[in-house]
């Protein structure tokens, strides 16, 4: 069986993790002033964590980033804008 849920992310340069059955990371949002994520998941399938990391436009972030994290989409916060990396960790 699958379902969607919705996690809330953290912003500026602070990591999330989320461990959960993930199938497929669908979309992040701005949703009524919160960064969030929705995940879907699958109950057959193994438990992983995911990271999620926003770089804010302009900061700076090591090049080793792009080599480990893989740019999933960016989003505008007020007047942040959020570029969101994420990867499956141990």
């Amino acid at each position: 069986m699958k379902k969607i849920y919705k996690y809330s992310l953290n912003t500026f340069g602070l990591p999330t993790k989320i461990k959960e059955k993930i199938s497929r990371i669908l979309s992040i949002q701005l949703q009524r002033d919160q960064v969030c994520v929705w995940i879907e998941i699958d109950d057959d399938a193994a438990e992983v964590t995911a990271e999620f990391l926003p770089i804010g436009t302009g900061l700076e972030f090591p090049k080793e980033l792009t080599e480990t994290y893989q740019y999933f989409d960016s989003i505008q916060e007020n007047e942040y804008i959020w570029h969101f990396y994420w990867r499956y960790i141990e």
